[in-house]
């Protein structure tokens, strides 16, 4: 037997009111949020670290007395090379199909509360209807291409000042 306080189970969803309805959209919008800028600042304190050393040692290397060898500068090209593509390819792909899922989630639930609709709150819309169309193909947001220029921008700099040495 279960106890009254315990959780709801998909066949007593239909027997919420409209407002408990709401409350749960609006606590599932709000995991939603959080979510997204967790992953927002994880990308963004990635790639502004990663271009902040990479500067700081290019900077470095140009002005100490080190001679670097070719096969070196070919062995430290590499390393960094193969960091940035691990860095890419597997930890910030990640981020960026878990943010891009939120995104879409997120879109349906702001839909459902009617946030795109005319008429449910204001006259217009309370969000422009193209916000509807985030983490998917059609949405215009660049965050993580631009994150990704700053991490390309850090490796060209380190690479350029490790091949001028």
């Amino acid at each position: 037997m279960m106890p009254n306080n315990s959780c709801l189970n998909v066949g007593n969803m239909q027997d919420l009111t409209n407002e408990q309805k709401i409350d749960v959209l609006l606590h599932a919008l709000d995991e939603r949020y959080k979510s997204i800028h967790a992953i927002r600042d994880r990308v963004q304190n990635c790639s502004i670290w990663i271009l902040g050393i990479f500067v700081t040692a290019g900077g470095w290397l140009l002005q100490s007395d080190a001679i670097l060898e070719c096969r070196e500068k070919l062995f430290f090209s590499g390393i960094i090379i193969v960091s940035v593509a691990v860095l890419r390819i597997f930890y910030l792909s990640d981020l960026e199909r878990g943010f891009k899922t939120q995104q879409r989630i997120q879109a349906r639930i702001e839909d459902a509360l009617g946030l795109y609709k005319p008429g449910v709150f204001v006259t217009n819309t309370i969000y422009p209807s193209e916000w509807s169309q985030t983490g998917t193909r059609d949405g215009k947001g660049n965050f993580f291409s631009h994150n990704y220029l700053l991490i390309y921008l850090g490796t060209a700099i380190i690479l350029l000042s490790i091949w001028l040495k």
